[in-house]
């Protein structure tokens, strides 16, 4: 489906197969689609191909979705249970609708859809009967989307001559009449064009006067990513060969080698088409997609979220670090070596956040529900983050002594000194951003993780470089060097200041630790900080004797191994996936609400209270914020209680793919999302609001106005 506004979505569901003597069990009555399974044939015979119709009755004004969804959905899926002789078939989709959901557009089906499936008998077969059990899943959607399912069961004798069921054949002969055409005569074919994707079609005479009469042309592939799906095609004739010209997207031509899709006409309420597979390349000469607006705004948003970074709590200090360093440069004015360290620390911020990001989309592409911040819900690299800036903490207060640039500011640096420094120190800043979320960069992390592998990975880049953009400017513009404070004890004192916010960084990471895994994690962590302390102390010491020194390193190597143990073996529980947070877990507010489930959210949804969802962690500090400054106000939760609005706390501290797939939803890869959807009016709900990232009391108040 597509990569522009694309919204994942991973469904996961328990099916029970059941046996019954019927040929069709009854309709399956869910909130918004009814659905049956028919078989066309009362007795099929040996030898036999019949076939099967999924029907789907869905409510006015909801849609579900094609094979191909379009910009965002997820098609029925089947689970069979069967005989190993029996063959079931691939599901044959009639011609689906462009259904608008601005700014996206879906393909799908609204109204009544059947989905034929052809079921093969071996002549061979020796059963007086064939049983199949159908699971079913399927997306159906309005202004918010719910997954629903059934089960299903049939039983089909076999007997010595076929009979139709007499009962179904209305149903299956417009199931049939809703089937696009066999298009094998056409010969079709695909392209790159001048920027454009090109669809050509030569056509019979007879199907050529039929589709020129049409009020609509349009062509559904099967592939994503490659046109744009809300784009009006142009189309040209040229005698009986039509062409279709699309916006391009941004997939890679050379992954395809047959288009298929449905080549699909209007004409009043007429709505037919036939089945194209597109196998020749027309000659044309390839050039870069111009349908690469998003990835530009992407690429431009990113920049601008990495650069918005700096401020942040979680990385103003580490920025502060480094930019001291270029103070004691300028004084000796050594351009050269502040080029260099800049050059090093944006190289240690760009190769962790392509590292990062290629852990990420390795993950996404094998199935994982994950996002921005992924790693922080493992208590062990919570664990690991702790003891790193714990030693950073003890080096900036002047414990022990590492290079960084600004505590050698008494003498010299090498070159090959300063420039590790910078780089350590881009690591770090990385490190330390991903509990962050910046404005701009939630569209743009939402845009990457659903793009190419090389085009996510550069908008991760984009949002690199503006982390390390303001000490490129300082490295590269020495007018900006020169108005740094003169070097000086100052920058001793100011080395030594840094470690406090560091300190109560850890101290918040240990919270985070505490509210993953408990008490028993957070004294491990604690044991481990004196163990780490206890290494930096025993590498400091200089002994003579042959005695104490193997004494020191025997003591060395034995509280590292303690420290590689403690989240090898104590902390091993933890880093299994969590259960879903309960209502009972979610902390204590002085507002009623609700723990966060799809089942729960649904079953609000048709109510009549406005809802309000707050998707958060406890390593999200943005959202930490959030809730200080605008949520968690009494003023905030006077107007929630008059407003009479139902409250959803989203805790994503652990994963859930709940949540995971929430966010999907709305093109998010990470927390904070805030999304307020208004009271019904008239029955009907009005589409959902999406709150800023940073939020004010002001913000939450005209929002629910």
């Amino acid at each position: 489906m597509n990569i522009k506004f694309f919204s994942l979505f991973l469904l996961f569901f328990v099916f029970c197969a059941a046996a019954s003597p019927v040929s069709a069990f009854e309709p399956t009555k869910n909130p918004q689609v009814q659905t049956r399974l028919l078989a066309d044939h009362a007795q099929v015979t040996k030898g036999q191909t019949f076939d099967l119709v999924f029907e789907q009755k869905i409510t006015l004004g909801w849609h579900t979705y094609w094979v191909n969804a379009g910009d965002s959905g997820s098609a029925p899926g089947f689970t069979w249970k069967k005989p190993e002789a029996i063959t079931i078939g691939d599901v044959q989709w009639p011609v689906p609708k462009r259904i608008p959901m601005e700014p996206l557009l879906n393909y799908g089906y609204e109204g009544t859809a059947h989905l034929v499936i052809p079921v093969t008998v071996p002549a061979d077969f020796t059963g007086r009967k064939v049983s199949l059990a159908a699971n079913v899943e399927w997306l159906v959607c309005h202004d918010i989307c719910i997954p629903e399912y059934a089960t299903f069961a049939l039983e089909v004798p076999v007997g010595k001559e076929p009979v139709l069921d007499e009962e179904n054949k209305n149903v299956f002969e417009t199931a049939r009449a809703n089937l696009p055409a066999a298009g094998t005569d056409f010969a079709s074919s695909f392209a790159e064009k001048k920027g454009k994707f090109a669809v050509n079609f030569c056509l019979p005479s007879e199907a050529a006067e039929k589709i020129k009469k049409a009020d609509e042309i349009y062509f559904f592939p099967r592939e994503w990513g490659l046109l744009n799906y809300a784009a009006k095609p142009e189309v040209k004739w040229k005698e009986s060969t039509l062409t279709l010209l699309y916006p391009r997207e941004t997939r890679d031509l050379n992954e395809i080698t047959t288009l298929n899709g449905i080549l699909s006409y209007t004409t009043d309420d007429l709505r037919a088409g036939y089945q194209i597979a597109a196998t020749e390349m027309m000659d044309v000469p390839k050039s870069q997609p111009e349908g690469v607006h998003g990835l530009w705004q992407a690429l431009l948003y990113a920049f601008l979220g990495g650069l918005i970074l700096n401020l942040m709590p979680c990385v103003f200090p580490v920025l502060s670090l480094k930019a001291l360093s270029f103070a004691k440069l300028a004084e000796h004015h050594e351009t050269g070596k502040a080029r260099l360290y800049a050059v090093g620390y944006t190289l240690g911020v760009l190769i962790s956040f392509m590292a990062l990001a290629g852990i990420l989309v390795a993950l996404k592409s094998a199935g994982a529900q994950i996002g921005w911040g992924f790693q922080l819900q493992e208590p062990i690299v919570v664990y690991v983050l702790a003891l790193i800036m714990f030693a950073v903490g003890l080096n900036l207060s002047g414990f022990f002594e590492i290079s960084f640039g600004v505590e050698n500011a008494g003498h010299k640096l090498t070159q090959k000194e300063g420039v590790a420094g910078s780089f350590f120190t881009g690591l770090l800043a990385t490190l330390v951003a991903t509990p962050c979320t910046a404005p701009f960069m939630a569209g743009a992390l939402g845009f990457a993780l659903v793009q190419p592998a090389h085009v996510g990975m550069a908008v991760f880049a984009a949002l690199g470089l503006g982390l390390a953009f303001p000490i490129l400017l300082l490295g590269f513009i020495p007018a900006l060097q020169k108005i740094m404070p003169r070097p000086g004890m100052w920058m001793e004192r100011f080395k030594q200041f840094l470690a406090f916010p560091l300190y109560l960084f850890i101290v918040w990471l240990v919270w985070v630790l505490a509210q993953q895994a408990g008490a028993n994690a957070v004294g491990l962590l604690f044991i481990g900080m004196v163990k780490l302390a206890f290494v930096i102390w025993l590498l400091k010491l200089r002994p003579v004797a042959l005695f104490a020194k193997s004494l020191k390193w025997l003591l060395v190597i034995a509280s590292v191994i303690v420290l590689l143990l403690i989240p090898l073996q104590g902390l091993k529980p933890m880093s299994t996936v969590m259960p879903a947070i309960t209502a009972q877990s979610v902390p204590s507010q002085s507002y009623p609400h609700t723990a966060f489930t799809r089942e729960a959210f649904n079953a609000a949804l048709g109510g009549e209270n406005a809802l309000f969802v707050d998707m958060t962690a406890a390593w999200c500090i943005s959202c930490k914020v959030n809730e200080k400054v605008a949520l968690q106000t009494k003023k905030t939760y006077k107007l929630f209680s008059d407003k009479n609005v139902q409250l959803f706390i989203g805790d994503w501290t652990n994963r859930n793919p709940e949540i995971t797939a929430y966010l999907q939803e709305f093109n998010r890869s990470g927390v904070p999302l805030y999304v307020y959807y208004p009271a019904p009016v008239n029955g009907i709900r009005p589409p959902p609001k999406v709150l800023p990232q940073i939020l004010t009391p002001g913000i939450v108040a005209s929002t629910l106005e």
